[in-house]
């Protein structure tokens, strides 16, 4: 039992240290390594409930749980508020013209407005 208990508290520990990664990632704005640091969180969350769901498994320490749920909360607060971020972004970029034209050089390319003459169609 001793070593269940072990492994279980290895796990835990594990996943603050994912967390720290995780919260360091979201900081650095990597998409990729995000992805993966989402896949290891879910990977290590299955053994997790797999050693917890064993009976003769002692139950992890209260203090330690609540340290990794206000890790947790803390991280998802900092997703929320790039998600706001983004999305208040994405809208003011649709507030502007939707498309301009550039040239070979990268300049703007200079668009004459349309004028018919009066009395013309």
């Amino acid at each position: 039992m001793p070593e269940q208990t072990d492994a279980l508290q290895q796990r835990l520990a594990d996943l603050y240290a994912l967390l720290t990664e995780e919260r360091a990632v979201l900081l650095e704005g990597s998409p990729a390594r995000l992805t993966a640091i989402a896949d290891a969180k879910l990977k290590l969350a299955q053994h997790i409930e797999q050693l917890a769901a064993d009976p003769d498994q002692a139950p992890p320490d209260r203090d330690s749980l609540l340290r990794l749920d206000r890790y947790n909360r803390e991280n998802a607060i900092i997703c929320d508020t790039m998600l706001r971020h983004f999305v208040a972004a994405i809208d003011s970029l649709r507030r502007h013209d939707p498309h301009r034209s550039y040239t070979v050089s990268g300049g703007e390319k200079k668009t004459r407005p349309v004028t018919l003459a009066l009395g013309t169609a």
